[in-house]
């Protein structure tokens, strides 16, 4: 067996208690130790209330030397009255029989209790004994061998308590009588020390209990009531009998009240003998006394009550050590009447033995009331799985147990018997045992099998006990569940609450069954409202883990963007976010590293050093910080914690490009009346607006998104909170606003605005359509975390709404991923994460990268370099689509432009790079090949190839260039004949066999528009050069193209062919085919 007495630091904290307070009622009042010669009539007197029974009450002496106790004397009987009051009692001791000090001691002990622990000739602590390790109180004054006998040392002065005296030299003894130069002041004391006036139901046993001096005769005493609803005498109590001795010569005695009155307010006067009042109390308010004794006076408010739900045999108590009115206190709430007995809780400075408590069923235990003592034995159905309470059950009922001895982490187990003794009370009006002084462990491994019951048989009877519900559904079977939240189930018989504990991390985070089950748990209350609590996810199947839609596309391909409230992060003032700002910052760590998006948002940043610290934690990571938020242009408040609005970015992925705090000239000026733009604002108040001054921050940057760069605009805001009908009309007026500076100024621009909106999408949390309506109903806006609303998610941890979103421009619609909105679920990363970390949850949404810049630098061509028609040819890019547009073409010549004229004297590749004004960069390349057609002794001639006659070979001639057409008209070609342009591999040459050997097939259309198709009768695949003349033999276009499966198209170009006929020269190699085309 396991036994813990918690009893012994009651006792012990009794036995400190009692040395600092009972010296001043029972005392040493003179002692004699020392005189010439022998020592003789050595003796110790002590003083105090007569009638005072002195059982169990002793005098220690103690040796100085040593510390140790030398002699014990007991006392007995109680104490004569010697005149007002008091009395005495001497204590002789044989010659020698008290040590001579320097220093030596004496401690009057009350049944193991220290009432006084003096010493003569100097201070010491005492070493065993009542008195172990308590330090002595020197009395100041002293005997010597010189003494005369018969003196001794005596308290003098006026009073009725130790304290009220001081020693005086050595003067004739006056043993078992008052003191030389001692008055005794006979105070009677009287007061009120109990009330009952309500309780559920019809009142029973009313009355009011008073307390004073022992042996006092009432007779003559009246307690006068009076109602504080006109402030008359509605009745009179006339009291009788003696207070008996109860504690330290105080008693009580109560007097039954029927009809007393219950309050708001009403009161009564306790009056002496001669009609003077010495008490007019009231509760539930004051009021002034209209007639009787207590005329004309205010009452005094006892500051507690009882309700019509107290429960019957309780009452309101002084509480407290002391032995007049105002050493006490009254009771905060009712507890279990102790009429005619010192009150739970009191003491007049004597030792009051408790009963041995009798072990009782819960279901007794539950009906005793707040503060009584019970003892209860019953087997565990929750141990530390909810982290407090635990709840234990017996035949006849259950109860919670609030004390870590029992909840504690691995203390006990489910199925554990315990006996406990411990005192009723309440939290949130719900009943459990607390204060457990006594713990015995009877048993192990009992099963306690949950009662089947339907909702419609639940009631406050089976409160504390552990049940199950068969066929149970929730009445929102979506969405997850959340620490410390409630949710409401059905079975077809009625609803009741179910309530997901905090420390219940196998259900946190897990999504709602859809279907019914059989839910089991302990049944709890909480402010009179019954709630079913599993205490494991084996109490409440049918749930699964939360997974994000997701995406096979790696996050290194997307860009990640994230919104989280970190709740006065790094705040150190009192309520205002975790206690703990140490661990809160590193379970942000935490929570950064398992999710570590390139972009995250954060919102109520109290300290931003904490902050960066948080970021060094995150290698390649930076975070810049808004320097505007509420009333910011105030100085600092020593009671309210910035909330500034920080972004942490990946550098990496993102180039910050520029930071805005959007409407802070307009802000400045309207607040100092400069402007009256805000004038209308909903509160009267420009001040007001985006919350007192949060104004949403804009950060201008470069994302690279899997290598494809986009300019976006991050805007981080954090709105108004709160649901009230003038709060939705503020953030009403602040996104009406944000949605005109956007349309105005950022229409074109890609927008991803994020933050906590602390408000929902779907539907406000005040109810109606949502205060960003403005926003997300115009097509070119997208909450794209919507989805998480409709989901029946939530972001702000204790209430059933997602406030934290993302909102993207249509710009970016391309870019997002669908399905990647998602919360970060911390519950299993991070324990407690609600207390110790935030009150929000991480939104994120990804983005993949858009079409990057395409373009095409155009088809190669052929120039000849020394035929002037033909020497040079045009470049021109294909207009560039996707990046961010807003191009710009430059050319490895240094040229810029779209379309660039070249005329090189050798074959040459040239770069088209086109950029955008996100810094994406498209390349790509064409090849001019130049033909040196060069002949003639000053190179001023022309090589062209030509037919020899009809022999159907070829010849190179050298011609002047104004006789070129001509030849080109009869089908020559410029160069020396068998000249393969740019190509001379054994390919090539096959190529032009091939060619040679292929026929045309069809030339059409024919007569012509701006395109012609040529098929050969071969499916080849060859590049060829090709010359476009008119029938004068000018050049009308030129340039290389491709023959595929023996196909070819050739696009004439934008300018408008005249009617006549034209000969197209198609060469590879020494191979020339001529075909002749008409326009009509």
């Amino acid at each position: 067996m396991q036994k813990n007495l918690l009893r012994l630091a009651g006792i012990f904290l009794l036995l400190f208690t009692g040395f600092r307070l009972q010296a001043q009622e029972v005392f040493i009042n003179e002692i004699h130790y020392d005189n010439v010669g022998t020592d003789v009539g050595e003796a110790i007197e002590i003083a105090g209330p007569a009638g005072t029974d002195l059982t169990g009450w002793s005098l220690v002496l103690y040796n100085g030397a040593n510390g140790a106790s030398y002699n014990t004397r007991a006392l007995s009987g109680t104490i004569a009255d010697s005149g007002n009051g008091f009395g005495f009692v001497t204590l002789t001791y044989p010659t020698n029989g008290i040590q001579n000090g320097a220093p030596d001691g004496v401690a009057l002990v009350n049944n193991g209790v220290v009432v006084q622990f003096l010493s003569y000739e100097g201070t010491f602590l005492a070493v065993g004994g009542p008195a172990d390790g308590l330090t002595s109180t020197n009395i100041g004054v002293e005997e010597t061998s010189s003494t005369p006998i018969g003196f001794s040392l005596q308290l003098g002065g006026t009073g009725s308590t130790y304290t009220d005296f001081t020693w005086q030299t050595e003067s004739a003894e006056t043993f078992g009588s008052i003191n030389t130069n001692q008055t005794f002041s006979s105070e009677v004391v009287l007061f009120v020390n109990e009330l009952h006036y309500d309780n559920v139901g019809s009142d029973v046993d009313e009355g009011i209990e008073v307390a004073g001096s022992a042996g006092l005769d009432l007779e003559g005493y009246k307690l006068i009531l009076y109602n504080g609803n006109g402030g008359a005498v509605y009745g009179t109590v006339n009291l009788t009998g003696v207070l008996p001795d109860q504690d330290n010569g105080f008693g009580t005695k109560f007097f039954a009240i029927n009809g007393l009155q219950n309050g708001a307010p009403d009161g009564f006067a306790l009056v002496n003998p001669s009609n003077e009042v010495i008490q007019f109390l009231s509760y539930e308010g004051v009021f002034t006394a209209v007639g009787g004794p207590a005329d004309g006076l205010l009452s005094e408010d006892i500051g507690v009550v009882q309700i019509s739900s107290t429960p019957v045999g309780t009452s309101l108590q002084l509480q407290g050590t002391g032995t007049k009115y105002t050493d006490f206190t009254w009771s905060s709430t009712s507890i279990t009447n102790t009429y005619n007995q010192v009150n739970t809780g009191q003491s007049f400075g004597g030792v009051i033995v408790d009963p041995e408590p009798v072990l009782i069923s819960i279901a007794e235990a539950r009906n005793k009331g707040i503060g009584s003592e019970v003892l209860v034995q019953g087997v565990l159905t929750v141990s530390d799985q909810l982290g407090g309470p635990a709840f234990i059950q017996d035949a006849t009922g259950g109860i919670p147990v609030f004390d870590s001895q029992v909840h504690g982490l691995g203390n006990y187990q489910i199925g554990d018997e315990i006996r406990i003794l411990g005192s009723i009370g309440a939290f949130n009006q719900q009943i459990q045992i607390v204060n457990i002084s006594e713990l015995e462990l009877i048993s192990s491994g009992n099963e306690v099998v949950p009662a089947a019951l339907s909702i419609s048989q639940i009631n406050s009877g089976v409160e504390g006990q552990l049940i199950s519900i068969p066929n149970a559904a929730f009445a929102i079977s979506k969405g997850l569940f959340f620490p410390e939240s409630n949710y409401t189930i059905t079975d077809g018989s009625g609803s009741l609450e179910l309530r997901i504990d905090g420390d219940v991390s196998s259900l946190v985070g897990r999504v709602i069954p859809a279907e019914a089950q059989t839910i089991t748990g302990v049944l709890g209350s909480f402010r009179g409202s019954l709630q079913l609590l599993p205490r494991f996810i084996e109490d409440l199947p049918g749930t699964s883990p939360y997974e994000a839609a997701g995406s096979d596309i790696p996050n290194a391909e997307t860009l990640d963007v994230m919104t989280w409230n970190m709740e006065f992060f790094g705040a150190t003032i009192a309520n205002f976010g975790p206690s703990n700002v140490s661990l809160q910052a590193e379970n942000a760590i935490k929570v950064l590293q398992a999710t570590l998006p390139d972009v995250i948002a954060v919102q109520e940043v109290s300290d931003e050093d904490l902050l960066a610290f948080v970021v060094s934690q995150l290698p390649g990571y930076e975070v810049i910080c808004s320097d505007r938020f509420s009333r910011s242009f105030e100085a600092p408040d020593p009671t309210f914690p910035p909330q500034k609005l920080c972004l942490i970015y990946n550098t990496a992925v993102l180039e910050i490009q520029s930071s805005k705090v959007l409407f802070e000239q307009i802000y400045d000026e309207a607040r100092l009346g400069l402007n009256n733009l805000l004038d209308e604002y909903p509160t009267g108040t420009p001040s007001s607006f985006w919350s007192s001054g949060r104004l949403p921050w804009l950060v201008e940057a470069v994302a690279d998104i899997n290598g494809v760069k986009e300019r976006i605009n991050f805007i981080n805001i954090h709105a108004k909170s709160g649901s009230s009908r003038d709060d939705l009309a503020r953030k009403r007026f602040d996104n009406l606003a944000l949605k005109d500076t956007l349309d105005a100024y950022y229409s074109d621009a890609n927008i991803i605005l994020l933050g906590d909106y602390n408000d929902d999408l779907d539907i406000s949390i005040g109810g109606g359509p949502s205060t960003y309506e403005v926003i997300i109903s115009d097509p070119d806006f997208n909450g794209v975390t919507l989805s998480l609303s409709e989901a029946g998610l939530r972001s702000f941890i204790f209430n059933d709404n997602v406030i934290d979103h993302i909102t993207i421009s249509n710009e970016l619609y391309d870019n997002y991923l669908e399905g990647s909105e998602q919360l970060f679920i911390p519950f299993n990363l991070v324990a407690n994460y609600a207390n110790t970390t935030s009150d929000h949850l991480p939104v994120s949404v990804r983005f993949i990268a858009g079409e990057g810049i395409s373009s095409d630098a155009g088809e190669g061509a052929i120039v000849y370099l020394g035929y002037e028609p033909l020497a040079s040819t045009t470049l021109k890019a294909a207009d560039a689509s996707g990046g961010s547009g807003n191009y710009t073409y430059s050319w490895s010549n240094g040229q810029t432009g779209q379309e660039i004229t070249v005329s090189p004297s050798e074959t040459t590749t040239y770069t088209l790079t086109v950029r955008d004004d996100a810094g994406n960069i498209f390349q790509d390349e064409v090849t001019v090949c130049v033909v040196d057609v060069r002949c003639g002794s000053k190179d001023d001639k022309v090589l062209v190839c030509t037919s020899n006659g009809n022999s159907g070979k070829t010849q190179t001639i050298c011609v002047a260039p104004e006789a070129v057409p001509a030849f080109l008209r009869k089908g020559a070609t410029l160069g020396d004949c068998g000249l393969i342009p740019c190509e001379s591999n054994s390919e090539s040459i096959s190529k032009e066999a091939s060619f040679r050997n292929a026929k045309v097939q069809k030339a059409y259309p024919n007569p012509l528009e701006d395109e012609v198709n040529i098929t050969l009768d071969s499916n080849l695949d060859i590049e060829v050069a090709y010359i476009l003349f008119d029938e004068k033999g000018e050049l009308v276009q030129s340039g290389t193209s491709s023959f595929n499966s023996g196909k070819l198209q050739l696009i004439i170009g934008s300018k408008q062919l005249k009617k006549g006929f034209y000969y197209l020269h198609l060469n590879h190699g020494q191979e020339t085919k001529m075909i002749r085309l008409m326009k009509k």
